[in-house]
């Protein structure tokens, strides 16, 4: 299923960056589905589960180290904040691998390796794997402060609303 999501997600656009209908971003996933379901599927496995290990431990890491050093007992708003700027350059790397495989693999239909996408990024100092790091900051940094801090305070809120 993330497979097939990433690639929708990846053909919203063309090769010219065009944004396209979502009736053909899905018929190019459908067609890369069925010349090579396989392949497809398993397209950016590594990087994924490599990814969560790495998109995690930053993220986590900054957030609970954050609100360790301030002294407070729960994560707030300014470790969210802390934890989207600070773990992005960790994160947006194995984004952009993941991206590129799928790429690769719409054009040629087979999955690009990893170490050829970091020789030909090492080439250009890695920057093209930072591409989209400021964009990353900012869905982290509200999805850090709706998910790890947002909902919790409200749950604790209607917990104690519920029981008065």
């Amino acid at each position: 299923v993330t497979a097939y999501r990433q690639l929708v997600q990846q053909y919203a656009k063309n090769l010219a960056g065009e944004t396209v209908s979502p009736a053909v971003a899905a018929a190019e996933a459908n067609a890369v589905f069925i010349a090579a379901p396989i392949t497809a599927s398993m397209s950016g496995l590594w990087p994924r589960l490599i990814g969560v290990l790495f998109k995690r431990i930053p993220k986590f890491g900054v957030l609970l180290g954050y609100t360790f050093l301030t002294g407070n007992d729960e994560p707030g708003y300014a470790a969210a904040t802390a934890a989207s700027i600070l773990s992005a350059p960790f994160i947006n790397p194995v984004r952009m691998i993941e991206k590129q495989q799928r790429a690769f693999l719409k054009q040629t239909g087979v999955e690009k390796p990893i170490m050829e996408i970091l020789r030909e990024s090492s080439q250009k100092y890695f920057a093209p794997l930072f591409r989209g790091t400021i964009p990353l900051m900012g869905h982290s940094f509200a999805s850090a402060i709706l998910g790890l801090v947002g909902q919790p305070k409200l749950q604790k809120y209607i917990q104690s609303e519920l029981g008065k």
